[in-house]
């Protein structure tokens, strides 16, 4: 019996390629690309330019580039929060106080992250449905992930294709959404 794959289907490993790379994150970021290839051409394209720029390095350049990007003196700050509400905004407290309550009830556990971090996010969006995921989407990743992505493409580093084929994936699901609704 064959399942029919739905855009929400890939905002886990999405979000898991959005974390330090592992040992599996090649192969992952491989089925992740051929997978979009029908449902969002965008973003397997922008995947394909991301693999086509870490293909040079080696595993631990991976991570580095990893870091560079949005640990040590991170060029895109992946904590959605700051990009909603400022770094010294009391409402970022309230915001991961209720994605905190909102991943209990869907059984997701950060990890020890931060519940804003975008890689959390976009697991959480894998368990939505419907009027929810749409404004998980629309409200709390599109901004952020247009202000993440600039300072990377500024300093044309290689995740910036990552953060672009994200972005693909949720225009292309809020298309959809709406469409429809």
């Amino acid at each position: 019996m064959k399942t029919t794959l739905r855009l929400k289907d890939f905002y886990s490993d999405l979000g898991r390629l959005a974390e330090c790379p592992g040992e599996s994150f090649a192969g992952l970021l491989e089925s992740c690309r051929k997978g979009l290839a029908e449902l969002c051409p965008e973003g397997s394209a922008s995947l394909a330019l991301f693999q086509k720029a870490i293909a040079p390095f080696s595993r631990d350049q991976v991570e580095e580039a990893y870091l560079r990007a949005f640990d040590i003196t991170p060029l895109a700050v992946p904590y959605l929060s700051i990009h909603l509400f400022g770094e010294e905004n009391y409402r970022r407290g309230e915001f991961m106080a209720r994605l905190l309550e909102a991943y209990g009830k869907a059984g997701l556990d950060c990890g020890g992250e931060l519940p804003d971090h975008l890689s959390i996010l976009l697991q959480f969006a894998a368990k939505l449905e419907g009027e929810e995921r749409r404004e998980l989407l629309e409200f709390c990743l599109t901004e952020p992930l247009q202000k993440m992505e600039a300072p990377l493409k500024r300093a044309g580093h290689p995740y910036e294709f990552l953060l672009q084929a994200i972005r693909d994936v949720v225009e292309t699901d809020l298309k959809r959404e709406v469409c429809h609704a």
